[in-house]
């Protein structure tokens, strides 16, 4: 019998869990279009993370806890959309180069040096 109190509350917790994320906003379009330009500054930048999450807090006119929160949307909805390393890399390709578009037009934030070297997965 003790034992099953322990997995009763793990499986409580789990299902808390599925509902705390079901009742999350989607990952809209709008949305992973930040989340993609952040993933990507964060993948091919040394800026440390607390201030990079600042400089695009600041840039989309978020909180940064609601940046956090668009990340972890988008990124959920991300890993149940691709399930090989082939098409992560692909995803992180076209988000660089959307990085890259966008340093073309405004090459002032502290991440666009950097990035504009940046190759990405091959």
């Amino acid at each position: 019998m003790k034992l099953l109190q322990p997995a009763a509350r793990i499986l409580a917790l789990l299902a808390l869990a599925g509902t705390a994320q079901a009742a999350q906003p989607p990952c809209t379009d709008a949305d992973f279009e930040k989340f993609s330009l952040y993933d990507a500054a964060a993948m091919n930048t040394r800026i440390p993370a607390q201030e990079l999450r600042r400089v695009f807090s600041e840039q989309f006119g978020l909180e940064v806890g609601a940046l956090n929160h668009l990340h972890a949307r988008c990124n959920y909805a991300l890993s149940a959309r691709f399930t090989t390393q082939e098409e992560w890399n692909v995803f992180y390709r076209e988000s660089l180069g959307k990085l890259k578009d966008f340093c073309r037009k405004d090459g002032t934030p502290p991440y666009c040096e950097e990035a504009m070297r940046a190759e990405g997965p091959r």
